[in-house]
């Protein structure tokens, strides 16, 4: 919700009725909870796009994050972000393809301060030996990415980001999880600052 008691509700919609398949869908509700706006984005594809978490900055632009189905450029899933601002016109959008065929998704978003983001989540690295790697990334004003870190664990199995939150120097941080049969484990929770 922002401080005018709006909330903003993000997710996907099944279009198969256009030819669409699935489609990342954001709304808009007043403190009345009257629609104020609705944003869908299908992917050139047309195939299984979901939009999986939403933020919003002190002016109230939204930032919606989640991953796109690219079979028409044989890329998976690559993960995508889109900013909105308060009116529902599209600010910038993002997407990244992890390469390698592999599947990239962007799993947690927070607003980062001056306009940017910080995105989260998982991608598949098969062409490093690795399995599903953790990673953070940050996006500037205009949705460009100026820095990615990725994150595998010694076992080289399963590290997931699910949320992150910005403190109050405007550093991210990020929780999720690691799978460690290295150690006879099994998934231990993961923060990363």
């Amino acid at each position: 919700t922002d401080g005018e008691g709006n909330l903003i509700v993000v997710g996907y919609e099944d279009r198969h009725d256009l030819a669409q398949g699935w489609n990342i869908w954001t709304r808009k509700f007043g403190p009345d909870r009257a629609t104020l706006w609705t944003r869908t984005y299908d992917s050139p594809a047309h195939g299984h796009d979901e939009g999986q978490a939403v933020a919003l900055d002190a002016g109230g632009n939204v930032y919606v994050s989640g991953w796109t189905r690219r079979d028409d450029l044989q890329q998976g899933y690559n993960a995508w972000a889109r900013s909105y601002d308060p009116r529902g016109e599209v600010r910038w959008t993002w997407e990244e393809d992890a390469g390698a065929g592999a599947d990239e998704l962007a799993l947690a978003i927070a607003a980062a301060p001056g306009g940017g983001a910080w995105l989260g989540g998982w991608e598949d690295r098969p062409d490093l030996g690795e399995h599903y790697n953790a990673w953070v990334a940050k996006l500037d004003a205009k949705g460009r990415r100026l820095w990615k870190r990725t994150y595998d664990a010694p076992a080289h199995a399963y590290e997931y980001l699910h949320r992150i939150v910005v403190d109050r120097d405007g550093s991210a941080w990020c929780a999720g999880y690691e799978d460690r049969p290295d150690l006879g484990e099994g998934l231990n929770a993961l923060l990363l600052r």
